[in-house]
């Protein structure tokens, strides 16, 4: 089995209209509407059915035998293996926001994505007037022979060289103003607990049955995060934490976060803490404070790693990584436009074995519940809300416009 990502856009404007992510057998992989497949001698990307197929990154290319010429392959990642990249630089923007989907989809068939690479573009104020900061993220869904690195590495020379290509590219948003950040990437170990049966040996002699030694109990991590949401003129804030979706997503975020199989160990339950309206200017967005109660179930062998990690969530150096996690993980599976902040986090009791009898279930004290602040329809349609977003983005850190980065490992 494989992870299949397939893009995809309509075929009669050519505006790109989300991917899809599943697992199918190996070499079952097709493209998506409006997206054609690369042969392995051409590079193997799936792209864009106008754009030409290029084997940028030698990944079909066998080194050569002469000693004297010797090149050294690239490793491809295997299944196991989760590698996140990313790069970012500014732009004069001169287009509109709604552009920054096409953007992405063009990126990706200029740098020559496989199907088992995911990737995002985000989109927030410049520290420079005047400009806006991209993102460009790409994560390696399963095994795949181009690396995420390579693919930023790519970007990368492209952009520092200002390519005609890669300035088409761009074009609906705005120009290149400077590059480039690139961070180093993040790589995650995928680890799935499997249950083996032990069989007991036979022989000649009858010799006593082995006893399997006892596994530890799995332990539980408690605690709170509290994050700020920006939300669409389409949602509440009661709508919001009461959207079985979302709530989905913050568990699937988290457990991304612990670099965790999956989220079936992970439980939030989400409420709200305070909320208000943008200024008069921005009344298509309301921000809200969301809290995070969570409730994890931890392998003892990983209790220390996943603890550690969550005491971490909230300090600076890692607020961005959990923003992106959460937005990203709650815009694919609720179906909207949210960005996240996260203000604090981290455990708050001490880890605890599952109780193994029944015990008396706690009394919850009583809460008053949050005044509920008026919202102001809009009264001129248009392309407010964009703008609102941009402004807001100052202070709630990444806008997300085009976020479809997902966790499958087939």
């Amino acid at each position: 089995m494989e992870t299949c990502v397939q893009n995809n856009k309509d075929p009669n404007t050519g505006t790109f209209t989300g991917s899809t992510i599943t697992c199918v057998k190996s070499g079952a992989c097709k493209p998506g509407i409006g997206y054609k497949q690369c042969a392995e001698a051409q590079g193997g990307a799936v792209i864009d059915s106008s754009a030409g197929c290029k084997d940028i990154y030698e990944a079909a290319t066998p080194p050569p035998v002469d000693a004297g010429a010797r090149r050294m392959a690239t490793p491809a990642i295997d299944a196991s293996t989760q590698q996140t990249a990313v790069i970012g630089w500014d732009i004069t923007l001169t287009g509109t926001v709604d552009k920054v989907a096409n953007v992405k989809a063009a990126l990706d068939s200029l740098l020559q994505l496989r199907s088992t690479l995911k990737s995002s573009l985000g989109m927030a104020a410049g520290v420079t007037a005047g400009t806006q900061t991209l993102t460009y993220s790409v994560t390696n869904l399963g095994a795949t022979v181009t690396t995420p690195v390579q693919v930023t590495a790519m970007l990368k020379g492209y952009l520092s060289s200002k390519s005609s290509s890669v300035v088409t590219a761009l074009a609906p948003l705005g120009t290149i103003a400077s590059c480039c950040n690139n961070p180093p990437p993040s790589t995650v170990k995928l680890v799935e607990d499997v249950v083996k049966a032990t069989v007991a040996p036979t022989t000649a002699a009858p010799t006593a049955a082995p006893t399997a030694a006892p596994t530890a109990a799995p332990k539980v991590i408690t605690g709170q995060m509290e994050t700020t949401v920006t939300l669409p003129s389409t949602m509440t804030a009661d709508q919001f934490v009461n959207d079985a979706n979302v709530k989905l997503g913050y568990e699937k975020a988290i457990a991304k976060q612990l670099g965790f199989f999956n989220s079936n160990g992970v439980s939030v339950k989400l409420s709200i803490k305070a909320r208000r309206l943008a200024s008069p200017k921005q009344r298509r967005l309301v921000d809200a404070t969301v809290l995070a109660d969570y409730t994890i179930n931890v392998p003892a062998k990983d209790f220390d790693a996943a603890d550690a990690a969550l005491k971490a969530a909230g300090t600076d150096a890692n607020k961005a990584a959990w923003q992106t996690a959460i937005a990203t993980s709650v815009n694919k599976q609720a179906t909207t436009t949210v960005t996240v902040k996260v203000v604090t986090a981290g455990p708050t009791a001490a880890p605890t074995a599952p109780p193994v009898g029944p015990t008396e279930a706690p009394t919850e004290a009583p809460t008053e519940a949050p005044a509920e602040v008026p919202t102001v329809a809009p009264t001129v349609p248009g392309a407010d809300g964009l703008v609102a977003s941009f402004a807001l983005s100052q202070t709630t850190g990444l806008f997300v416009v085009a976020t479809v980065l997902a966790h499958m490992a087939c």
